[in-house]
């Protein structure tokens, strides 16, 4: 069996969706499956090098220059399956997947599986993630081949199922969901007042303080505008909070950074130390603006915020998880056109071990054994 990633530089987000996925299959259930990498020329050696760190088995081979010619990438399929002659492919994203469905209507492939981290057609229109105009112009007819036409789906959040119901028509049962979970290699680190004071002790935040924390990217989803708004009401009505951006750039002009600059501050960790540094905030930050996008998306970070015993500000209409933080009391929901906004107080030890327990309990690959399991036994199933 393969997994078909198509023009996916590896990344933490690329690591905890896909390598991850294919090291829990086939350590937890046995699946025998492979990681095939389409990546950009671009700094090809260097990517290939992180994927194989990750898994030593991948194959790595560099893409058909330009997404303009994605298509062409099933040459360079042909081969390589020909001679691993799998099956089964679970592939991750429209274009891979479409990929894999031409292959399969060589006879070549059996069966294919969708996996869907988002809805893509929506990040091209209102994010410009491809800039191409020919693709920008076919992208929905290529997301909505992917969904009708593939053998069994997988998708990020019940949301993103319902967008595909009212978008492009799906009316079958033949999916699952399963949410960003934390990578199999996490360590639930134990959660101390000594540990705790002694990261604000470096952040120089002192106990009386309110810390908040973006951790993440800059993508424009991620709705720094937005932020940035809340932010300053939040800043302006309590002087005893700050914030940190752990992220690799901000953008520049945001308001709160000229207005509170010893309030406000940024600052890039390697990976590995983020979860460390989130355990001495206070609230992880999930503000992001009304879009197609963001309506049926499931944020990596919210598993990582919980898993670091952190509450979170969110959004209103942010996938499933504006729902699963009100109902499971982890926070707070920010109310679009709201005049008043909760200011909340430090969480206490106990609170943030009681978060920290729902992300073991929700957020590890192994609840969604059956989901994972359910999708092998689709692919493996005789064809219909």
């Amino acid at each position: 069996m393969i997994y078909l990633t198509y023009n996916d530089p590896p990344s933490g987000v690329y690591f905890s969706q896909a390598t991850d996925v294919c090291r829990f299959l086939n350590k937890e259930l046995k699946a025998d499956i492979r990681l095939v990498a389409l990546i950009s020329l671009r700094k090809f050696f260097q990517n290939k090098k992180k994927i194989k760190a990750e898994l030593s088995n991948a194959i790595v081979l560099p893409m058909f220059p330009k997404v303009l010619f994605w298509r062409m990438n099933r040459f360079i399929l042909f081969l390589l399956f020909l001679w691993l002659r799998p099956k089964k492919v679970i592939a991750r994203g429209p274009f891979a997947t479409l990929l894999a469905m031409d292959l399969k209507k060589l006879g070549i492939v059996e069966k294919v599986c969708f996996d869907s981290r988002g809805a893509f057609a929506a990040e091209v229109m209102e994010y410009g993630v491809i800039k191409t105009r020919s693709i920008q112009r076919s992208i929905e007819k290529i997301e909505k081949r992917a969904v009708i036409e593939s053998d069994f789906r997988m998708a990020v959040s019940n949301k993103l199922v319902e967008y595909w119901r009212e978008k492009f028509s799906y009316a079958g049962d033949k999916h699952v969901v399963i949410p960003c979970t934390l990578s199999t290699l996490f360590v639930f680190e134990t959660i101390t007042e000594e540990r705790i004071e002694q990261i604000r002790s470096k952040l120089g935040v002192s106990k009386d303080e309110v810390l908040l924390v973006y951790s993440g990217a800059s993508s424009g989803w991620q709705s720094f505008q937005k932020t940035d708004k809340i932010l300053g009401r939040i800043l302006q009505k309590n002087p005893n909070y700050k914030v940190v951006f752990l992220a690799p750039t901000i953008p520049e002009g945001l308001a709160i950074c000229e207005k509170y600059p010893e309030r406000v501050f940024h600052q890039w960790v390697d990976h590995c130390e983020v979860s460390n540094i989130l355990t001495g905030c206070d609230y992880g930050l999930l503000l992001r603006e009304k879009s197609v996008t963001n309506q049926v998306a499931f944020p990596v970070k919210f598993a990582e915020y919980l898993a670091s015993g952190l509450p979170v500000l969110i959004s209103e209409n942010i996938g499933d998880v504006s729902e699963f933080v009100s109902k499971n009391h982890c926070g707070i929901v920010f109310f679009e056109g709201s005049q008043t906004i909760e200011a909340p107080e430090r969480p206490s030890l106990a609170q943030k071990m009681f978060f920290q327990g729902i992300a073991k309990k929700y957020f590890i690959k192994k609840t969604h054994r059956s989901s994972y399991l359910k999708i092998l036994e689709n692919l493996q199933a005789e064809r219909d």
